[in-house]
C-alpha cells in the first residue's frame, strides 16, 4: 500500500482542472469591459508552458515586469500584491 519511508500522509493531493480557458482576470475593470464591450473584442494569448506553479509565479511577473504594465495604460493595478502602478 505505502511503501515510501516515513509516515503515511492523512490527506490525498487532488489535481483539479484549472478554469484559465474562460478566466479573464480579477481585475473590476476588465470584467466590466468584458460585460460591457463582450468577450469578442479581445484576444488572450500564451506567452510561456510552465510546468510547475512555481514557474508559473516567476512567468507572470517577468511578463509583467518586461511588458512595463504597470508603466503603460493595462488593466494591471499591482503585480502579485506586492508592486503597484500608484509606487512609481
Amino acid at each position: 500500500m505505502w511503501d515510501k519511508p516515513g509516515r503515511v500522509p492523512k490527506k490525498r493531493k487532488l489535481q483539479k482542472e484549472s478554469n484559465w480557458d474562460t478566466y479573464w482576470g480579477s481585475s473590476k475593470l476588465i470584467k466590466q469591459d468584458l460585460k460591457d464591450l463582450g468577450e469578442d473584442c479581445f484576444t488572450r494569448e500564451i506567452l510561456t508552458f510552465c510546468k510547475s506553479k512555481k514557474q508559473l509565479n516567476y512567468y507572470e511577473v517577468y511578463w509583467q515586469m518586461h511588458l512595463r504594465v504597470l508603466q503603460i495604460e493595462s488593466y494591471n493595478d499591482n503585480i502579485q500584491g506586492r508592486f503597484y502602478r500608484k509606487d512609481l
